[in-house]
């Protein structure tokens, strides 16, 4: 029923000429590096698989988001702060508008890394005004947060 009503309203926002809802989310990035293999890819994945069943356990996400995420956010226990979903390479936009709010998804990856996610609203969360003060920020043009890297992950 939750899952219903979030999808009507993500339609009731897009039907009021959105065109997209706004995401409030945090996540834990594990990073590929560039020169991975199979074996390196299925290492990484496990990690994100651990770090995730230590959340459904009941750990801290802030907690656990400091110390294993590779992101910049982990400054601010993974906060990405509020942007329009349709700034997200394709894996995340998918999780961040089918995953329940609050609920810590499965591990998505991307061609970044892997990332637990957890969306905490959803919505028309942004005025035009306010709109670049919650947009986290990075100077690192290989970091998933930077706005102006690869494909524009957010």
């Amino acid at each position: 029923m939750k899952k219903l009503l979030s999808l009507l309203l993500i339609s009731l926002v897009c039907t009021l000429g959105c065109s997209s809802p706004d995401v409030h989310s945090r996540h834990i990035f594990i990073s590929k590096p560039t020169n991975y293999n199979k074996a390196l890819k299925a290492e990484k994945r496990q990690q994100a698989e651990h770090i995730r069943a230590e959340l459904i356990l009941g750990a801290e996400f802030e907690t656990i988001a400091t110390k294993y995420s590779d992101c910049p956010s982990k400054t601010v226990g993974g906060d990405l702060g509020i942007a329009p979903s349709d700034e997200m390479v394709k894996p995340l936009k998918d999780a961040m508008l089918n995953q329940e709010i609050g609920e810590i998804g499965p591990v998505v990856e991307t061609s970044f890394g892997f990332h637990i996610l957890q969306v905490l609203e959803r919505g028309q969360l942004r005025n035009e005004t306010s709109n670049k003060a919650n947009e986290p920020t990075s100077t690192n043009a290989s970091d998933p947060v930077d706005a102006q890297s690869e494909a524009a992950l957010f």
